[in-house]
């Protein structure tokens, strides 16, 4: 009986080993596949993003994480447009890796800081940057060799302080000299204005990428985000609730609940470096704007008119200190400022009024509070 029952127990052990090896394989099988799985995905997002370069003549990359804040509030906000022409292509996300930020950032502030007119000093911090591909073609080097060539335009968001011993008048007159140097970096390209990347194939040269154009514009730190806009006088927000996208246009309206979402873009007609122009682009509907028409406001679809870009562009006066904010527009013959219509209408209009220094001069029905999402 023994010897009988310990042959089934053997028999057992072997159907329990042969059990666990069919379960291994399997598995082993399917773990095989996820990888190839991964990996194919992997080659093949890397080659639709390398190769979308070559079809496409505009691409615009979405709204990258903001990095490397080492503060809340800056002296000031800058966005400096760089050029560069006639590069090797490269995917658009090499420009937001942690290594060419810092280039770029070391690269910018040096050029600032050499040109300030008072033995000041700035520190420069790189917020945000957002790369877009211009256009690309192909051209043939000296070794008759066939080379992908793109113009790219680097966005970048600065945020600056000054030396402490550089007060608001000082402040003052360094910005107004640079807002108004046309020439902000000398002739450009030059050896200074340069950066460096590693190419696709390894076996290759670094790349290098020339600035061949510089545009420096005031802005505030609210730029890209996606913002509520709040008004300061009861507390209600601007909402598109009754807005259908098959109009063309709808009023804006005022919400204790229902608010809505924009992003604050820089202005579709900037007309000055000196001060800051801003246009809302709704989040919900692509390509639709706030702007203003007949003394109200609306949200309209951009029609890519000079008109429009010119109606849904404002001169934003703001205060760091209280985060409160104006809205000016910038194509009527007199200062008129969006305001509330009233507490019975739930809607926007244009209001005329004299230009005051400072933001808390303004009625409160005039000033706006932006708040992120």
């Amino acid at each position: 009986m023994s010897t009988f029952s310990g042959f089934i127990s053997t028999i057992n052990l072997f159907l329990g080993i042969f059990m666990l090896f069919i379960i291994s394989t399997k598995y082993k099988s399917k773990e095989s596949k996820r990888d190839s799985s991964n990996l194919e995905t992997y080659i093949k997002n890397f080659s639709k993003e390398y190769l979308h370069i070559e079809s496409s003549s505009s691409i615009r990359k979405p709204i990258e994480k903001e990095l490397f804040i080492k503060k809340d509030n800056y002296d000031h906000y800058f966005r400096i447009d760089y050029t560069i022409e006639q590069a090797i292509c490269q995917p658009l996300n090499i420009f937001h890796s942690k290594k060419v930020m810092d280039l770029i950032q070391t690269m910018t502030a040096q050029e600032l800081n050499g040109m300030l007119t008072r033995n000041v000093k700035i520190q420069l911090d790189l917020l945000r940057i957002h790369a877009t591909l211009l256009s690309s073609k192909r051209i043939k080097d000296m070794n008759n060799t066939n080379k992908l060539i793109c113009n790219y335009m680097l966005e970048l968001f600065v945020g600056i302080n000054f030396s402490s011993y550089c007060d608001d008048i000082c402040q003052t007159a360094e910005v107004n000299f640079i807002t108004s140097n046309k020439n902000l970096f000398g002739d450009l390209p030059n050896s200074s204005l340069k950066f460096s990347l590693s190419n696709i194939s390894p076996s290759e040269e670094p790349i290098l990428y020339y600035i061949h154009n510089v545009a420096l514009y005031r802005t505030v730190k609210y730029i890209e985000k996606a913002l509520f806009i709040q008004s300061t006088f009861d507390g209600r927000y601007i909402s598109t609730k009754y807005f259908r996208s098959n109009d063309n246009q709808s009023l804006i309206s005022m919400s204790t609940n229902d608010k809505s979402l924009f992003i604050m873009k820089k202005g579709l007609n900037l007309l000055d470096p000196y001060s800051v122009y801003v246009s809302f682009l709704s989040l919900s509907s692509p390509n639709w704007y706030i702007r203003h028409e007949d003394a109200q406001i609306k949200i309209s679809k951009n029609d890519n008119s000079h008109l429009f870009k010119q109606d849904a562009t404002f001169k934003l006066l703001f205060d760091h200190q209280t985060d409160t904010v104006v809205f000016q527009t910038i194509n009527l013959s007199k200062k008129f400022f969006i305001t509330l219509n009233n507490q019975a209408k739930p809607d926007l209009i244009l209001s005329q009024s004299k230009e005051e220094s400072t933001i808390s001069q303004f009625d409160k029905q005039f000033t706006f509070k932006l708040i992120s999402s």
